[in-house]
């Protein structure tokens, strides 16, 4: 492991002036640099997210060499939807840099995020917050990680001496990039809250069995209903090629549940749909997104795009036929118009998507994500939420705990009293 010149605890002191440096004008074609800061042999910066193109490869390289794994903070999620969705625009990066060798700088810690603004929302930063995101955890360096979150918070706070808070949303909080935030929080007096904390299906394929008995039973019964309708099978689209064939065959797949569902399609908008062909076509060059399909006779019965990086899988979108699902009938828990109908086709593709991962040698953790509901078919659970990391009172003047809980529950109704969401 390198030595860094690096003490977390004095720069999470006052602000050394003569320690930050001038921004600095971005490479050729890029934008300026918001903010910089030299931490010890680390360097800090802000940038835009229009002005990351510049830096693509580093970040491709610590996405793919991260302590966690996490594809929507990688440079083809981010990228697209800098490009694509309205709700990305004006978010910033985090950087964090080991710049010791200039011919070829090192990047140690990436975090998408955007400051809360207005009175109630004071100096609280949260991680970049798309409907689309199903995990915020930073991108960090897996031999620096402690290190790499050190720096960042430093940097945060250099950058904006008034912040009281910063909100790392959905992040597995028990997973290795929460665990180095939470290092690099003791260094300093730094409160650490969870929020919204809940269970996010999983599939670990280490696992000697992939299924229980009861989900194995429902998804045979599901199958064998299904089979009526005409032969069963899951076709996997992984090829360039095939998967932009396979995620147009999907979004009209999702706008025609539209009416039965309470989100909204990925087509309900034409940015949303530009975004799902950007990402994919770019994720499919390096063979990290597949669209697996499960078909009944020559009817698309649904269809999962599922998302990959450093053999951790997310099932990013699922869509399946309403109509279908309703029509389910004849003896058993799926019988026409029953309650657990409903779910029943996506629980099987899961399964097929489940057996299909775990025949990877590559695959380690297949888990939910964007707006997936619980089903029988997946085997256990992580936990997933909000890590809140807010100054203490002996940190910064000015009871900066109450100004962070008034901060948080302007945000989102969230009440530290009762430990849950709800009005104060």
């Amino acid at each position: 492991m390198a030595h860094l010149a690096f003490d977390p605890i004095r720069y999470w002191g006052l602000v050394d002036p003569q320690r930050v440096a001038p921004a600095q004008p971005l490479p050729a074609g890029g934008r300026e640099v918001l903010f910089s800061a030299q931490i010890g042999d680390l360097a800090f910066e802000i940038r835009p997210l229009a002005a990351l193109k510049a830096i693509e490869e580093a970040w491709r390289t610590l996405a793919m060499s991260s302590t966690e794994a996490n594809v929507f903070h990688g440079p083809a999620f981010v990228l697209a939807a800098q490009q694509h969705l309205v709700e990305a625009s004006g978010q910033l990066a985090a950087l964090v840099w080991d710049r010791r060798s200039m011919a070829q700088p090192r990047l140690l810690g990436f975090w998408a995020l955007h400051r809360s603004r207005g009175s109630g929302h004071a100096g609280v930063h949260k991680g970049l917050d798309l409907r689309l995101a199903a995990s915020g955890a930073p991108l960090l360096d897996r031999q620096l990680a402690v290190e790499a979150a050190s720096a960042l918070l430093a940097g945060l706070r250099m950058a904006t001496p008034d912040m009281t808070g910063l909100i790392f949303a959905r992040i597995a909080l028990d997973g290795p990039a929460a665990r180095a935030l939470r290092a690099a929080a003791a260094l300093g007096a730094v409160h650490i809250r969870e929020r919204d904390v809940r269970h996010r299906p999983c599939i670990w394929t280490h696992d000697a069995d992939l299924l229980p008995g009861k989900a194995l039973h429902a998804c045979h019964e599901t199958a064998m209903a299904l089979s009526r309708h005409g032969d069963v099978r899951m076709v996997s689209a992984t090829a360039p090629d095939d998967v932009r064939d396979a995620v147009e065959l999907f979004l009209a797949l999702e706008a025609s549940e539209a009416a039965r569902r309470e989100d909204h399609p990925i087509l309900f908008e034409a940015r949303d749909a530009a975004f799902c062909r950007s990402l994919t076509r770019t994720l499919s060059r390096d063979g990290e997104v597949a669209v697996h399909m499960l078909e009944v006779g020559d009817r698309l019965a649904a269809a999962s795009i599922t998302l990959t990086s450093q053999g951790h899988g997310w099932v990013w979108r699922t869509a399946s036929d309403a109509a279908l699902e309703a029509g389910l009938s004849g003896d058993g828990p799926h019988a026409a118009g029953g309650p657990e109908a409903q779910g029943a086709i996506p629980a099987l593709l899961d399964l097929a998507i489940g057996q299909h991962f775990a025949g990877n040698p590559a695959g380690d953790l297949l888990e939910a994500a964007a707006g997936r509901a619980d089903t029988c078919s997946w085997t256990g659970h992580q936990r997933v939420g909000d890590l809140i990391l807010g100054l203490g009172d002996d940190a910064r003047p000015g009871n900066a705990r109450t100004v962070l809980r008034r901060a948080l529950s302007a945000m989102t109704g969230w009440s530290s009293r009762k430990g849950r969401r709800g009005r104060a």
